[in-house]
């Protein structure tokens, strides 16, 4: 459904999650939020698995915005989302010229 999240920007959210007050951390690239959002289980759990159909935790971001900390990113593909067959192909397009551009390696 998204893109292969590389671990250091998983390791950052991690990072300002423990830096912050907030229970939420949500990326942000050129001022869209991307996935994937970090979330406090602690806070959220309930919440999180009461959630239905494909809209995801973007509600609670919504609803909570006081609980949020926005994570500037440098990294444009934390927007890639593929939740079509046209997405995914989209998608799929864009990471093999990512790849052939040497913008992304294999293990990614």
């Amino acid at each position: 459904d998204v893109y292969k999240r590389q671990p250091e920007l998983i390791n950052t959210l991690i990072e300002a999650y423990s830096n912050s007050a907030k229970t939420i951390i949500a990326p942000v690239y050129q001022e869209r939020r991307g996935t994937p959002v970090l979330f406090a289980l602690e806070y959220w759990r309930d919440e999180l698995l009461a959630l239905i159909g494909d809209q995801g935790a973007r509600g609670l971001l919504e609803r909570y915005p006081e609980q949020v900390a926005f994570l500037p990113v440098a990294d444009g593909k934390l927007l890639w989302d593929a939740d079509t067959p046209a997405e995914y192909q989209a998608m799929t397009a864009a990471w093999a010229a990512a790849l052939k551009a040497g913008e992304i390696c294999e293990e990614d």
